[in-house]
């Protein structure tokens, strides 16, 4: 719940709507599994490749200017 209200507000205050559908597609590829993480072996590695990812993507959008 902590995690949803974090990227809302991070979204909402995007001004520009091109960076915000980014942001957005950005966050729901990163948390595209609806299962609750059991965080065996398998399922942390597909995370961390998922995470770089989205830093590789957005990394830049998220500095604080």
């Amino acid at each position: 719940a902590e995690y949803s209200e974090l990227v809302e507000t991070l979204l909402s205050s995007q001004r520009d709507a091109i960076i915000y559908q980014r942001l957005a597609d950005a966050f729901n590829k990163l948390t595209a599994s609806s299962t609750p993480p059991t965080m065996d072996r398998k399922q942390k590695v597909a995370f961390l490749k998922s995470l770089e990812e989205f830093v590789a993507n957005v990394g830049g959008l998220l500095c604080v200017k």
